[in-house]
């Protein structure tokens, strides 16, 4: 899907893309530092597990606005061409980066239901949270 809105025929160079089999959703979230979502319009159904897995990975979430009364300080909102910058911003800054992922993971465990507290249960184990203090 993404090569298609980017027009093209195969991923940019820096990219990388793995395929469900060869990597565990633990392991896909755990390599990320952020995690930017921008739905298509009008489509939000079944996007809610994947934006609290990346919280309850410790993920710096950066959604459209119009998630703000739903995610609140847990997540990030920009439109999608000031996404950039604010990564920049959060990048740049150490106890900015963390504070914002203290705040996913703290809403992911809080706010997480039983159809995916399992999942959430697993990212936020010990061994993540020393992971957090590595950066």
């Amino acid at each position: 899907a993404a090569i298609r809105l980017l027009g093209g025929t195969r991923l940019p160079s820096g990219w990388m893309a793995f395929s469900p089999e060869t990597i565990s959703r633990r392991t896909y979230y755990r390599s990320l530092d952020y995690f930017v979502h921008y739905p298509q319009p009008g489509y939000r159904e079944g996007q809610e597990i994947a934006i609290l897995e990346a919280m309850a990975a410790g993920c710096v979430v950066i959604l459209p606005e119009e998630y703000t009364d739903t995610y609140g300080e847990a997540a990030l909102y920009a439109p999608p061409h000031q996404v950039q910058d604010l990564i920049r911003q959060h990048h740049a800054n150490w106890n900015l980066y963390m504070a914002q992922s203290r705040r996913a993971v703290q809403y992911a465990h809080l706010h997480g239901n039983r159809t995916f507290i399992p999942t959430i249960a697993e990212l936020l184990t010990p061994d993540h949270q020393a992971q957090e203090a590595h950066p």
